[in-house]
C-alpha cells in the first residue's frame, strides 16, 4: 500500500536489510535479535501494545534504545501491577466500545446471562488477578452438559464462538454440543496442528458448523466478522481479558466501516446479516469474586447505579448494552430532579433478589441434578413463569419423583415436557436416573429407557450395591480403554 518492500524475520525466514521488517517479540530474541543493529530502527510498532510492559518486550525495546516506539491495542489494561508507563509516555488516541457502537465501527451487544448453579467459584483461589485457571477448569468441567445446552438453547442459528478455560474443557463441550447434533461444534486448542487450525477456520468461517469452540486461543488477533454470538464460559476478573473475549464478535460486516457518515453506517448495521453480537456469559456462585460480566464493556463511563439499573433492565426487556445503560441513565436523572427515594426502591430489589434465591434454591439443585436448564434463570421469560405450581403439575411430578417445594409454573413445566420428551424417545425416566446417580453411575442425556432397566436389575442383583465401572461399561455398551 506504501510502495515498500517489507521483509519478514518469522522462523526459517530473515529481514535481508529492507527499511520495514516485521516479526514477533517470540521470534527476535537472544541472537537472531543481536543480528539487528541498535541503530537499525527509528520506529518500533507494537500490536496489542498492552504486553509491551512485560519482561520479553522490554528487552527487545532495550536493544533499540533511540527507537521511538508506537503501541495500538484494544484493550490497554492489565492484571499484574506494571504500569503502561513504563513504555509509553503518553495516549496519543482513545476509543472505547460504546464510542465504537454509537459511531457504527462496532455491533450493538446483546447480553445475556446464564447461571448454572452447580458452578461453584466461591472456593476457587485468585491468582495473578484473576482466577485460577487449573482450578476453575476442573470446576468448569463438572458442567460441560449444562454448559453446551445453555449455549445450544440460546444463540438459535447465529455463528459462535464460545471461549471455555482449558483443553479439556473445550473439547468437552464441542462433544456434547455434537450429541445435540452431530457435526455442530469443532475444537481449536494450542495443540492444534498449523494446517488442521487453517482448515477448522475456513470451515467456520464458510459457515460449515455453528459452534467453533476453544481455550482462549482466539483472544487476540482472531478476525471473523460473521461471528454472531459470542459464549464465554470462562469467568473472569480480568476486564482485559473478558473485553478480548466479548471483542471477537463485536466487528461489523465487511463494507460497513468504510461508509463516511455515521448514520449510513448504523443503517448498514441495522440492514445487515450481522444487526447485533449476542454476548452469553456462563456464571456460577461467584461467592466472594467480583466477575467481569457485560455492564463492564463500557468501562467507567457509567456510575454503579447505573450499572445496576441497566441489569434490571436488560432482565426485564432485553435489548442492547447501550440501549439499557443509556435508558437506566434517564430513568435515575428523572428519578433525582423528582426527588423519589431511590434507595429504598434499591432496598426493595435486593430484599427481593435474596427471596428468590432462597425460595428456588431446591429446585436449581433438582434442574443441576438432572443437567436440564432452569426457566427461572432466564431474563426473558413471561411472569406466569414465576408463578407458584398449580395442584396437578405438583401430583404430576411427585408421581415421577422430582418435586421440589417452591417450584414455579415454568420449572414444572420444563421438567413435565423432559418427562414427556424422554417418553416419546424411550430415555430413561426421572426415578431410574435418580437410582443410578444415587449408585455413583453418571447418566448420559441419551440413556435409554432398557439400559437403564437393565443396570437397576443389576444393581438390585448385586445386593444394591454399587456395579464396577466394567460391569457399567458393558451394560452401557462403551467400549474398555486399552
Amino acid at each position: 500500500m506504501a510502495g515498500e518492500q517489507p521483509s519478514i524475520d518469522m522462523a526459517g525466514e530473515y529481514s535481508w536489510g529492507s527499511r520495514i521488517v516485521a516479526g514477533s517479540v517470540q521470534t527476535l530474541r537472544g541472537k537472531r535479535l543481536e543480528r539487528h543493529p541498535p541503530d537499525r530502527f527509528s520506529l518500533i510498532v507494537i500490536d496489542e501494545a498492552h504486553h509491551a510492559p512485560s519482561r520479553t518486550y522490554r528487552e527487545l525495546l532495550a536493544h533499540f534504545p533511540a527507537a521511538k516506539v508506537f503501541g495500538i491495542t484494544a484493550t490497554a489494561d492489565r492484571m499484574d501491577g506494571i504500569a503502561q508507563g513504563n513504555v509509553f509516555d503518553s495516549i496519543a488516541f482513545r476509543k472505547d466500545i460504546d464510542e465504537g457502537v454509537d459511531e457504527g465501527f462496532l455491533v450493538p451487544v446483546i447480553p445475556i446471562a446464564k447461571r448454572i448453579e452447580s458452578v461453584d467459584l466461591s472456593k476457587i483461589k485468585t491468582k495473578a488477578g484473576d482466577l485460577a485457571e487449573g482450578a476453575l477448569e476442573e470446576e468448569m468441567l463438572k458442567s460441560v452438559a449444562a454448559i453446551a445446552r445453555a449455549t445450544f438453547e440460546t444463540v438459535g442459528d447465529r455463528k459462535t464462538l464460545v471461549f471455555t478455560p482449558g483443553v479439556g474443557s473445550a473439547h468437552a463441550v464441542a462433544a456434547a454440543l455434537n450429541e445435540m447434533r452431530p457435526g455442530c461444534a469443532r475444537v481449536v486448542d494450542g495443540t492444534t496442528d498449523k494446517d488442521i487450525r487453517k482448515q477448522i477456520l475456513r470451515g467456520h468461517k464458510a459457515g460449515d458448523f455453528q459452534f467453533l469452540v476453544n481455550c482462549l486461543v482466539f483472544t487476540e488477533g482472531y478476525d471473523d466478522p460473521t461471528v454472531a454470538a459470542i459464549v464465554n464460559a470462562r469467568p473472569t476478573k480480568s476486564r482485559a481479558l473478558y473485553v478480548q473475549v466479548a471483542g471477537r464478535g463485536l466487528r461489523v460486516l465487511p463494507g460497513i466501516g468504510e461508509l463516511l457518515t455515521v448514520e449510513e453506517r448504523i443503517a448498514a448495521i441495522k440492514a445487515s446479516a450481522k444487526p447485533d453480537c449476542m454476548l452469553v456469559d456462563i456464571t456460577g456462585q461467584a461467592g466472594r469474586h467480583k466477575l467481569i460480566g457485560p455492564l463492564d464493556l463500557l468501562g467507567g463511563k457509567y456510575l454503579p447505579e447505573e450499572h445496576e439499573r441497566a441489569s434490571e433492565l436488560l432482565d426485564k426487556d432485553g435489548g442492547t448494552l447501550g440501549e439499557a445503560l443509556e435508558e437506566a441513565r434517564a430513568q435515575l436523572r428523572g428519578e433525582k430532579e423528582k426527588r423519589e427515594a431511590t434507595e429504598r426502591e434499591r432496598e426493595i430489589a435486593r430484599q427481593a433478589a435474596a427471596a428468590r434465591v432462597k425460595h428456588s434454591s431446591s429446585a436449581f439443585e433438582l434442574f443441576s441434578q438432572y443437567g436440564i436448564g432452569d426457566p427461572e434463570a432466564d431474563a426473558w421469560s413471561p411472569g406466569w413463569m414465576h408463578e407458584a405450581a398449580t395442584q396437578p403439575q405438583q401430583q404430576a411430578l411427585e408421581r415421577l419423583g422430582v418435586w421440589a417445594e417452591g417450584m414455579t409454573k415454568g420449572q414444572a413445566s420444563k421438567l413435565l415436557n423432559t418427562a414427556k420428551i424422554w417418553h416419546s424417545k424411550n430415555l430413561a425416566t426421572f426415578k431410574q436416573r435418580k437410582t443410578l446417580g444415587a449408585k455413583g453411575i453418571d447418566v448420559p442425556w441419551n440413556l435409554s429407557f432398557d439400559v437403564a432397566h437393565k443396570l437397576i436389575d443389576a444393581i438390585a442383583a448385586n445386593g444394591w450395591r454399587p456395579l464396577g465401572r466394567e460391569r457399567v461399561d458393558e451394560l452401557m455398551g462403551r467400549k474398555q480403554e486399552a
